[in-house]
C-alpha cells in the first residue's frame, strides 16, 4: 500500500512506512480520511492501546456516513415520486434557488418532477427538499428506525457528535 508522502508516525512523529489497516476507510467527524500511520509494525503494536478507541470511532463514523448517504438517496427517490408542487421554472442565482410554481389545482395531488429544469443534481436535490418541512422524517421514519436499530445507547450515539 502506498503511503502519503508526508505520512508521520502517530506515536513518534517520525516518517511512516506502514498504516493501520483497521482504520484505512475510517472517517473523521467532518468526513475526511482518518488514516493513522506508524514508523513500524512494532510501533503500531505498542501504540494500539492508545489508538484502539480512535480506530473504532472512525470506523463507526464510516458506517454512519454510509447510512446517511443511503437515507439521503432514499429521500430524494421518494420525494421525486411523491412530488406535489407543479413547477414551471427553477432558477439558481448565486446561492439561492428561485422556484416558480403554478397555483392551479390539479386532478391528482402528485406532479411529475421536472428534471429537465435543473442543470445539476445539487440544484435538483435542493428543489426536492424545498417545502418538505418535517415530512421527510415522517416519510422515512420506519427506514431510519430500522437503520439505527440497536444504536439507542446514548453514550454510544453521542460519540458521533464529538470531534476528537
Amino acid at each position: 500500500m502506498a503511503l502519503a508522502d508526508d505520512a508521520t508516525c502517530a506515536a513518534y512523529g517520525k516518517a511512516a512506512n506502514t498504516a493501520c489497516t483497521g482504520c484505512l476507510e475510517g472517517v473523521t467527524a467532518s468526513g475526511g480520511s482518518a488514516k493513522t500511520y506508524y514508523c513500524s509494525r512494532q510501533c503500531q503494536k505498542i501504540h494500539w492501546t492508545t489508538h484502539k478507541a480512535a480506530c473504532k470511532l472512525s470506523n463507526d463514523r464510516k458506517q454512519v456516513f454510509r447510512a446517511a448517504d443511503l437515507l439521503q438517496g432514499l429521500f430524494y427517490m421518494l420525494r421525486k415520486h411523491t412530488f406535489d408542487i407543479n413547477l414551471t421554472a427553477a432558477i439558481k442565482q448565486e446561492a439561492q434557488l428561485h422556484i416558480q410554481e403554478i397555483d392551479e389545482p390539479t386532478d391528482w395531488p402528485l406532479c411529475r418532477f421536472p428534471e429537465e429544469l435543473f442543470a445539476s443534481d445539487n440544484v435538483a436535490h435542493a428543489a426536492l427538499a424545498w417545502n418538505t418541512c418535517e415530512c421527510a422524517v415522517g416519510w422515512l421514519s420506519k427506514v431510519v428506525k430500522e437503520a439505527f436499530r440497536g444504536e439507542s445507547n446514548p453514550s454510544r450515539t453521542h460519540q458521533y457528535c464529538v470531534t476528537p
